[in-house]
């Protein structure tokens, strides 16, 4: 069982401070005072805002709808929370959720556990581990645990799917839609290792097409390698045949060969002309010296047509060339004089070198026909040895070529003996392997048909056993009787025998045929076939059955069961016995619920009740808690 223990307030809507204790509380009149108007006497004392802590608490929002910073009271604009202590079994449980906290508290939703801070990493976590372990959703919150003043509608007036999710989360058909949610994971972990297993299939058929194709290419190789082997033993044969025959005919060629090249070598031509050489120098020498007396006699031209022009130019000159005074006749004649000598020892060594020239001349010419009749020799001689190289390079080659033929005839039989000698890999058998695949795709397709039975099985599982027309319908349709049993008790207590009601999980057409839907029938002695013909106080009364017939169902699961209830206006449009019946209800409710909380603000209800609490609101339009 859920047992709140206490609520804190703190700056939150209309309060400052305030803390209520929700434990053990009985039946509980929550009556109000509003000062801080005179239009009004009870209405906006705080008498629902009080309780809406419990409400932002669990969910984050009151059951007006009101969130995030609108619950903040407006005198402080900071520094918001609220603090929800309850236990589960043995474990004592505190919420605080705050808005504009201090301390690094900010909008934070923080959960503890036996003292210990269990907040989870972001609000909606924190928010979603409170509804797993609170277990009660929003909408079934306000039709059970605090009924009335909520801006969703109540259970009558709610939508076919709005009745079901009601009636689901009280029947704790979420444990359905976990199988569900179980069941389809694990039918997509089927169909995944499915097609796995089939890609495994193809695999093994095609590495057995692999094999066998292997086989059949090896078997095809070593056939082929056989007959290139003993096709060539046969030219091997052949090809010695060949070699030997030649061998024997180029022997006779090669002595032939050799006998005449032995002849030829006896005859080869032989002279000396090393004389030669000699007369090239003395040649040469001579050559020089022509060369050498030659540029003498030229430098001597020169010098000689110098001298001449010094001559001509110096009968013309005033001032001495040589010395630079000025020139007399003796002075100039003496200069010529010079001269003149000069010019005479020029002529005679002019014609001295050019009789040198002459001597030199003939001899020149006695060597130069001298050399050219040796050369005529030698290059006779040089005929006559190119033939002889020729004709003994020609039998070389002869010798050479015969060689050769031979060695290529040992390659080529050396080769050939080579491939012979090779041993020829025998065709690999794949019988083993393929029997190995073989065996694995049997078994691989032994899984597959397991995997597919699983899988229809889970497909059986998520679409219809756990589906909402599955165990959750049949559950359903289960608690109907419990409903329609519990909520005509309210009923004959609230009206008598005028009303009475049944609801059914299905809705029989006009077609006459039924539809998946929640259907509310009203048996009314006065005349009113449906709730909306109803008059409103009989919808009150209608109301008020179910939502205590609700609260039933959700008392006898101890996973959704709590110590407290809070009915909020829920006497407006009943006259005073219909009050008086709801008031005797809920004593007899308080045996199994110890906290009671009943809001209104109809004073004469007062008498009827064993505890109250007065809410009062000063002219500040700050509330506070008494008795």
């Amino acid at each position: 069982m859920l047992k709140f223990t206490k609520v804190q307030l703190h700056n939150f809507l209309s309060y400052q401070e305030a803390e209520l204790p929700l434990a053990n509380q009985g039946v509980t009149l929550i009556k109000g005072v509003n000062n801080s108007n005179d239009a009004y006497t009870s209405s906006g004392s705080g008498k629902s805002s009080l309780l809406s802590a419990i409400t932002y608490a669990l969910y984050g929002k009151t059951v007006t709808g009101l969130t995030s910073n609108a619950v903040i009271n407006k005198e402080a604009g900071t520094d918001c929370f609220v603090a929800l202590y309850f236990s589960i079994d043995k474990d004592n449980y505190c919420i605080k959720r705050f808005r504009k906290g201090k301390h690094g508290n900010a909008n934070k939703v923080r959960l503890y556990l036996n003292n210990d801070e269990i907040t989870e990493a972001t609000n909606a976590k924190t928010d979603k581990a409170i509804q797993d372990l609170i277990g009660i959703e929003f909408s079934t919150y306000i039709n059970t645990i605090s009924y009335g003043s909520a801006d969703e509608p109540v259970f009558s007036q709610a939508t076919d799917k709005g009745k079901k999710e009601i009636l689901e989360n009280l029947a704790n058909t979420g444990i359905y839609a976990k199988a569900r949610d179980y069941a389809s994971d694990k039918l997509k972990e089927f169909k995944l290792t499915l097609t796995t297993k089939e890609q495994e299939v193809t695999n093994h058929e095609n590495m057995i097409k692999q094999y066998q194709e292997l086989e059949k290419q090896d078997k095809e190789r070593y056939e082929k390698e056989q007959t290139l082997q003993n096709a060539n033993k046969q030219a091997l044969e052949r090809l010695k045949s060949e070699r030997d025959n030649y061998a024997k005919e180029s022997k006779k060629q090669l002595t032939a060969l050799k006998s005449a090249e032995n002849e030829l070598l006896s005859k080869e031509p032989h002279a000396d002309f090393s004389e030669l050489a000699k007369l090239d120098q003395e040649l040469d020498k001579t050559n020089n010296a022509i060369n050498k007396v030659r540029v003498a006699v030229n430098s001597k031209i020169e010098t000689l047509k110098s001298l001449r022009q010094q001559y001509k130019d110096l009968q013309g000159k005033t001032v001495c060339p040589v010395c630079g005074q000025k020139l007399d006749k003796e002075h100039k004649q003496k200069e010529l004089n010079r001269i003149a000598a000069q010019g005479q020892e020029a002529n005679d060594y002019i014609a001295k070198g050019n009789s040198t020239l002459v001597k030199l001349g003939n001899i020149q010419t006695k060597q130069k026909q001298i050399v050219t009749a040796k050369k005529e020799q030698v290059n006779a001689f040089n005929k006559r040895y190119k033939k002889y190289q020729d004709k003994m390079q020609s039998l070389k080659n002869e010798q050479s070529q015969l060689e050769m033929k031979n060695k290529e005839y040992d390659m080529k039989v050396s080769t050939l003996a080579s491939n012979c000698d090779i041993d020829i890999v025998s065709a690999k058998c794949y019988t083993k392997d393929i029997k190995i695949e073989q065996d694995k795709l049997i078994k691989v397709k032994q899984e597959i048909a397991t995997l597919n039975k699983c899988v229809d099985n889970y497909t059986i599982l998520v679409n219809k056993v756990f589906s909402k027309e599955g165990i959750t319908s049949v559950v359903l349709d289960l608690i109907t009787p419990y409903l329609n049993e519990h909520a005509n008790y309210y009923l004959t207590k609230l009206s008598g025998s005028i009303l009475s009601i049944n609801m059914n999980t299905q809705k029989l057409n006009a077609n006459k045929t039924l539809a998946d839907k929640f259907d509310l029938q009203i048996h009314n002695q006065a005349g009113a076939d449906s709730y909306q013909n109803c008059s409103a106080g009989e919808r009150k009364r209608i109301d008020i059955a179910i939502a205590f017939a609700i609260q039933d169902l959700q008392q006898d699961h101890s996973n959704t069961a709590t110590n407290i209830a809070i009915y909020d206006e829920c006497f407006d449009g009943l006259d005073s016995i219909g009050c008086e019946s709801v008031i005797e209800i809920l004593k007899e409710k308080a045996k199994t619920i110890p906290s009671i909380f009943v809001i209104t603000h109809n004073d004469t209800l007062k008498p009827l009740f064993d505890n109250s609490i007065k809410v009062t609101k000063n002219k500040q339009g700050i509330s506070s808690i008494g008795v």
